[in-house]
């Protein structure tokens, strides 16, 4: 299905985990909520996929028993031009 997007991905990638809240004129939520303003991560697991044998091997899973700095880093004062949301490092804890 999406082939020719994951054999062009040849360089790192960051993952990025984050709440949104969209204007409703630009966007809908699938769901139907309107105020989603907290998430709970029981933990996040990431692999590799490897295009020849397109096989995934893993390469490590956060728990999130603790904040990792050298993995994991927090926005502050941040605001994208299509979102009503403006992160805040203080709301990201574990």
């Amino acid at each position: 299905m999406h082939s020719h997007t994951v054999e062009n991905l040849r360089e790192p990638q960051n993952l990025v985990m984050g709440i949104f809240g969209y204007d409703e004129s630009k966007i809908l939520d699938p769901l139907g909520n309107t105020d989603v303003t907290t998430a709970e991560i029981d933990w996040v697991q990431v692999e590799d996929y490897d295009v020849n044998s397109k096989k995934f091997t893993w390469r490590w899973r956060e728990d999130f028993n603790e904040f990792r700095d050298e993995r994991w880093a927090k926005s502050n004062d941040k605001t994208l031009d299509s979102s009503n949301s403006t992160f805040h490092d203080s709301n990201a804890y574990v």
